[in-house]
C-alpha cells in the first residue's frame, strides 16, 4: 500500500531518512537489507519516492522512533495533528495507515504514558474477547 498524502512533498521525507541514516552512521546497503528491498529501491526513497506504509514502519523500528515522527514532514505548516496516524501491522508482513478518531488518540496517549502497561493489555485483551463472545450469540 502506497502512502498518499495529497500536496505533500516527497522529497522532504527523502531528505529526514537520508538525516536518520547518516545520524545512525548506516550505508544505504545496510538499511536497504533491513527492510529487504534492493539497494536502488531505497535510494529512490532518498530521493523522493514515498515508501509504502509497512517500509515506514521498518524505518521507524529500525531508528527507534515512532511512525509519526518520520511522517511529521507531511504536517509542517498544516493543521493536521500526526499523532492521529497510527501504522498498523498485520501478520502478512504488511502495514496500513490508519486515522485515528479523537478516542482512539486518547488511548493511544494514555498508554504511552501508563506505567502499568501490561494491566492495560490485559484488560483490552479481556473486553475484545467478551466482545467477540457476545457477538457470536
Amino acid at each position: 500500500m502506497k502512502i498518499n498524502y495529497n500536496n505533500a512533498d516527497p522529497k522532504m521525507l527523502g531528505e529526514m531518512l537520508k538525516k536518520l541514516r547518516k545520524e545512525h552512521g548506516f550505508s544505504q546497503s545496510v538499511v536497504a537489507d533491513y527492510l529487504e528491498v534492493e539497494r536502488s529501491t531505497y535510494t529512490k526513497y532518498e530521493l523522493g519516492r514515498t515508501p509504502t506504509a509497512t517500509v515506514v514502519a521498518k524505518l521507524a523500528a529500525l531508528y527507534g522512533i515512532s511512525a509519526d515522527s518520520i511522517l511529521s514532514v507531511f504536517y509542517e505548516g498544516k493543521n493536521e495533528n500526526p499523532s492521529s496516524v497510527a501504522v498498523l501491522s498485520s501478520g502478512d508482513n504488511e502495514a496500513s495507515l490508519y486515522i485515528l478518531n479523537k478516542e482512539e488518540q486518547m488511548l493511544v496517549e494514555y498508554y504511552r504514558n501508563c506505567l502499568r502497561k501490561d494491566t492495560v493489555l490485559d484488560f483490552t485483551q479481556n473486553v475484545y474477547l467478551e466482545d467477540c463472545e457476545n457477538s457470536e450469540e
